[in-house]
Formats: structure tokens, C-alpha cells, sequence
């Protein structure tokens, strides 16, 4: 079992509380599912069912675009979750950090993740 560490000032985060809550629900959803890499591929229907409550990706992108990106049809990352969750994954030899790595790399986002596309990485390493 995963464990994750959690940022408990979002009770009081005005973007977070600004969200309807079937998208809170979702959002902390999907933090404690996704993978190492903040990566998670969504099935709606179980999504939808686990919460009781539908979702469309369409709605999903408009709410919580701040908070994901879609990398591909259904699959989103989660932005600022590795650099949270793990700090700087390009300045360590950890085992963690090179599997997040190779997975950012096999789905095809290695660079735009150090391009920030997702959020807080070390920009000084440009070169992988």
C-alpha cells in the first residue's frame, strides 16, 4: 500500500475551497490513486461510482485545470505531485526518483515535464 504525504492547508486554500465538492472529492480521488509519478488513467465509471457522482473529462478540465493536465485521452497527471511528493527528482540517485523518472519518460512527458509543464521542477537541469 502507497502511502502519500498530504498538504493540509488546502482546507483553507481559496482555490480548493472554492471547488464544488464533487470535485474535491475527485481531486483527493485521484491523489491517493494515482502512481509515483502523479499519473492516473481515468475509469469515470468507477470514479463516478466510488463517489456517487458523474463526471465527464470535459467538466474535469474546466474545474480543476489548475490543479491536472491531460497527457493523453483519459489520463491525466497530477501537476505539482511529484516535486511535493518527492522533491527534486533529477538532483537524486534514489531508486524512487529513477522510476519516476523512466515512467515520465515512457509515457511520453519527460521533457515537458522539465520544460514545467506540470508544475515545480529543477530547471537548471535541462539535460537528461
Amino acid at each position: 500500500m502507497a502511502k502519500r504525504l498530504t498538504e493540509t492547508t488546502k482546507w483553507v486554500n481559496p482555490d480548493f475551497r472554492k471547488l464544488k465538492d464533487k470535485y474535491k472529492l475527485f481531486y483527493l480521488y485521484i491523489l491517493d490513486n494515482c502512481d509515483s509519478s502523479g499519473i492516473i488513467r481515468l475509469d469515470l465509471d468507477l470514479i463516478g461510482y466510488t463517489l456517487n457522482h458523474s463526471f465527464t473529462d470535459q467538466e474535469i478540465a474546466e474545474n480543476l485545470c489548475d490543479k491536472i493536465t491531460f497527457i493523453a485521452p483519459n489520463k491525466v497527471i497530477i501537476k505539482n505531485f511529484i516535486a511535493f511528493q518527492n522533491g527534486d527528482i533529477f538532483d537524486s540517485k534514489s531508486k524512487i526518483a529513477s522510476s519516476i523518472r523512466a515512467n515520465l519518460n515512457s509515457h511520453g512527458i519527460l521533457e515537458r515535464y522539465l520544460r514545467g509543464e506540470f508544475g515545480h521542477t529543477n530547471k537548471a537541469i535541462a539535460s537528461i
